[in-house]
């Protein structure tokens, strides 16, 4: 039983299945995280389900006020061993940012092991929709 379990976990490691896992794992933490009394109008969609650029959008209110305009941040998530440097993700994030709509983005890397020499753990950038950071 443990062999087979083994067996599929290698298996799932190159699929898009481990991927979808990550981003969903990440999509429920920040769901924990900002969907809060304290924080009511904030909203945590899993939107990466629909195949297109950004996995999660989130949407927070700049101010508690109804009809209060919004900050959009989407988040990409990757669970790859494919190394991504600073242009790759400047790249990736201006495409998810743009499909989404978002002022600003995160790009999260599952491990150091998606990202290349030169983010170093931490890259920020900025496109015409706004700033993005990685990690």
């Amino acid at each position: 039983r443990l062999r087979m379990t083994n067996a599929a976990s290698l298996a799932l490691q190159n699929t898009p299945v481990k991927g979808t896992l990550f981003e969903t794992r990440i999509a429920g933490e920040l769901s924990r995280t900002w969907s809060t009394p304290s924080l009511p109008s904030t909203q945590v969609a899993h939107v990466g389900p629909d195949n297109q650029p950004g996995d999660i959008l989130l949407t927070i209110p700049t101010s508690p006020l109804p009809g209060a305009p919004s900050v959009r941040i989407v988040v990409e998530t990757r669970d790859t061993l494919r190394k991504l440097g600073v242009a790759g993700i400047s790249t990736t994030m201006r495409t998810a940012m743009a499909a989404r709509g978002a002022d600003a983005g995160i790009y999260l890397a599952r491990s150091p092991s998606g990202l290349a020499a030169d983010v170093r753990g931490w890259a920020e950038g900025a496109n015409a929709r706004g700033g993005w950071v990685a990690t």
